[in-house]
This record gives C-alpha cells, sequence and structure tokens, in this order.
C-alpha cells in the first residue's frame, strides 16, 4: 500500500466529513454502500463537531488487506477526532481499492460506535 496515497485518501474524506459535506462523500464513493442521509444521520446522532485528522491519528489507522482480491483492497478504520473529546469513540471504516488516480478509490462502509 502506498503510504502517502493512503494518507490523502483519508484526509480528503475525512476533512469532507468535518465540513458536513456528505454529498460530496457519496459522490466520491459512488453511492455505493452508505448514502448522504446515512452519514449525516451517524454524525448528528453521534452529536459532536467533527474535526480533520490530526497527525497522530494517521498513526491510528487499523489497514487490513483483503485477500484474493483484483484490483488490490484495503480495509481501513480510521478513528475521528471532534473538537469536544479529540479522539472520539465514533470510526470511519472505509473500503480503498488500488487504481492508477491520485487517491484510492473509496466506498464508505461504516461510521459508528466501536
Amino acid at each position: 500500500m502506498n503510504t502517502e496515497k493512503l494518507h490523502r485518501t483519508v484526509k480528503m474524506v475525512i476533512n469532507l466529513l468535518a465540513d458536513k459535506k456528505h454529498k460530496e462523500i457519496e459522490q466520491l464513493c459512488k453511492g455505493v454502500r452508505l448514502n448522504a442521509e446515512d452519514i449525516e444521520y451517524a454524525v448528528k446522532e453521534y452529536g459532536m463537531e467533527i474535526i480533520p485528522l490530526p497527525m497522530e491519528g494517521y498513526e491510528k489507522l487499523d489497514i487490513i488487506e483483503v485477500t484474493d482480491s483484483d484490483p488490490k483492497e484495503w480495509s481501513v478504520n480510521v478513528p475521528i477526532y471532534t473538537s469536544e473529546e479529540g479522539m472520539s469513540d465514533l470510526t470511519l471504516e472505509l473500503s480503498l481499492i488500488d487504481n492508477s488516480s491520485e487517491i484510492y478509490r473509496v466506498e464508505v462502509d461504516n461510521l459508528h460506535v466501536l
């Protein structure tokens, strides 16, 4: 896995989430799995203000390679940080699929409390 590409991809998704651009996340994921309404609902239910991922958040990414996938695919759990709590109990689950682009192809699998 290309670490720089991973960080660019995660940063883009988290920044969209922090900016409440749920529709843009849905468009980025091409509507696969969670849609904008599902993401917005999860954020509202949690009730805290999501902020961009600080540097230490990238060290806490949980990355699992999906075996026997072509193209290569990874399941990535991203810790969510809020202005009220710092690192929160909320986790963003992503599927990242290899491609020739500057960022991985993204699917938002879940946004929930772990």
